[in-house]
């Protein structure tokens, strides 16, 4: 069986500020963390119960947003985890923050293409204009709001691109650096480089 009460106790606050991430309201994250205790409860020969943990949550959380009840309620539940915002001086916090942040990358490259990853991290992530998005991206404003409402619908959408963890592991590294010091540029960079390959 999985480990002891005290160790899912734990990681219960790490698990908690994933799911809210993903699902955007409290409640919905304290149901995931409570299903991701029974699923973890029942794992035998656990070694990282952390990593395991995160993996059940991440699938709850994706199997959430998957189901006809969140597709229908888009104004909740479809918005992207945004990377943006302040940090703790704690390093426990920017562990999580990273975590969170990985978690963002994964999805951002899984469920998005390249022009509508640029347009929603700049538009939504750090609140860019879309004149701004359109300088950075070479794409029209016109066309930067659409490809930021189709993929605010995508990320709580079914499709998936495969994922080079090379390029998972440099936007998480460029979102964490933006969110930690504001350091844009090599973030748009990247963005804008990633739509003309």
């Amino acid at each position: 069986m999985g480990g002891t009460v005290q160790e899912f106790e734990s990681h219960r606050r790490r698990l908690l500020a994933i799911a809210y991430r993903w699902v955007g309201s409290t409640v919905e994250a304290e149901d995931i963390v409570s299903e991701a205790w029974i699923r973890w409860h029942r794992v035998c020969d656990v070694r990282d119960h952390g990593a395991v943990l995160s993996t059940i949550v991440t699938r709850l959380c994706s199997d959430h947003l998957k189901s006809a009840r969140i597709r229908r309620e888009k104004c909740s539940g479809t918005t992207l985890p945004e990377p943006a915002g302040p940090t703790s001086a704690s390093p426990q916090h920017k562990l999580e923050r990273d975590e969170e942040i990985a978690l963002v990358a994964r999805q951002l490259l899984e469920r998005l293409n390249p022009a509508e990853r640029a347009v929603v991290v700049l538009r939504h992530g750090f609140e860019y204009t879309y004149r701004d998005v359109s300088a950075i991206t070479g794409i029209r404003e016109a066309s930067c709001r659409k490809l930021y409402s189709r993929g605010r619908a995508r990320l709580a959408g079914d499709r998936r691109f495969r994922i080079e963890p090379e390029k998972q592991a440099e936007l998480a590294h460029r979102l964490v650096a933006a969110s930690r010091s504001g350091e844009l540029h090599a973030l748009e960079r990247l963005l804008a480089a990633d739509i003309k390959n």
